[in-house]
């Protein structure tokens, strides 16, 4: 390796980490571990990255996560695209679900009303 190469190097890594950190500030939304990642390495076609949480009363927690490498090259805009499609979906699976079990109660309801109205008829 040559001085050029290595100072090259020095200098496409601080704009990876940069990239990185700003990706993870855009996915933060979706999980909160993204914004303790400071430490991030390739891996194929993804970024793997981790990170520490330092509490007030002196614990920690380790973060890790990945997200796609090609976030690395697409526009902001794009990775908060994904990001609002992401968390409209979680927020349609919620109010299915949680539609969902107010039907069942309804049918148990039901059910337990009939079976009185039978008893007490």
């Amino acid at each position: 390796m040559t001085e050029k190469q290595y100072k090259n190097f020095i200098s496409m890594n601080e704009k990876f980490i940069d990239r990185c950190s700003q990706v993870c500030s855009l996915l933060e939304p979706i999980n909160s571990s993204y914004g303790y990642l400071d430490t991030f390495e390739p891996d194929g076609d993804r970024i793997y990255g981790k990170g520490d949480e330092y509490w007030a009363y002196g614990g920690h927690e380790e973060h890790s996560n990945w997200f796609p490498s090609k976030y690395l090259w697409m526009k902001d805009e794009e990775i908060k695209d994904i990001v609002n499609k992401e968390l409209e979906d979680r927020e349609n699976k919620k109010r299915e679900k949680k539609e969902q079990e107010e039907r069942l109660q309804i049918e148990r309801e039901r059910e337990i009303y009939e079976k009185l109205k039978q008893k007490f008829k």
